[in-house]
């Protein structure tokens, strides 16, 4: 399937086009947006502008975004009823503006209608890379830790434990986000239910692709 990827850096997105694959049971073919986002807040103001470039083009079947949570609420199943989604969640802000994207685009001169998935790594997509090797990061425990404000691990933690120091390059990100990646690919449900709320319902969307 070709699937065009937006998010907060090539590595990020060499990571999601394996998971991408594994949740679909199929290669997500690249498919080019000609859009660089760089952090959240540009990932989320150019999902738009990615949309309507993929609407109108006959190539992309797909479209994911995703960004890290950080500090920023983490989504939760309340925010899918109407009206009680919250304007603080990164995840609720990617799928309000991708919906108004596709609304104002209309009917796709192609055809089928482009498929999207949207997903939220809490509090970043390091976290992910712990399941199977460190069973405190989830997102009930950040959640927890949010609430009360006391932190047993933050971004800079996880960054450390996949990479082995703060500090890292791009060829050297790439490299072990693929590499776990790779390794949780075949984690796939665990993942899900280590992260249900980011993870696991970007999973549903993606799955969702193959019966509609």
């Amino acid at each position: 399937m070709k699937v065009a990827v937006l998010c907060e850096s090539p590595a990020d997105e060499a990571a999601l086009r394996i998971l991408i694959s594994a949740m679909l049971g199929e290669p997500a073919e690249p498919v080019e947006v000609n859009l660089r986002a760089n952090n959240r807040q540009t990932v989320i103001s150019l999902s738009p502008v990615a949309i309507r470039a993929l609407h109108f083009g006959a190539e992309a079947e797909g479209f994911v975004a995703v960004v890290d949570s950080d500090k920023s609420p983490p989504h939760s199943p309340t925010h899918e009823v109407p009206g009680k989604q919250d304007p603080a969640c990164r995840l609720c802000k990617l799928k309000n503006a991708a919906k108004a994207a596709l609304e104002r685009a209309g009917r796709r001169p192609a055809g089928l209608t482009l498929k999207t998935a949207f997903g939220l790594a809490v509090p970043s997509i390091e976290a992910w890379f712990q399941v199977g090797r460190d069973g405190s990061v989830t997102e009930a425990v950040w959640e927890a830790a949010l609430k009360q404000k006391q932190f047993s691990y933050d971004v800079r933690k996880l960054k450390i434990a996949v990479y082995g120091h703060e500090r890292v390059g791009l060829e050297e990100e790439t490299r072990r986000m693929t590499e776990e990646a790779t390794r949780i690919s075949t984690k796939i449900e665990d993942v899900a239910t280590w992260f249900p709320s980011g993870f696991g319902s970007f999973l549903a969307d993606v799955r969702s692709w193959k019966r509609s």
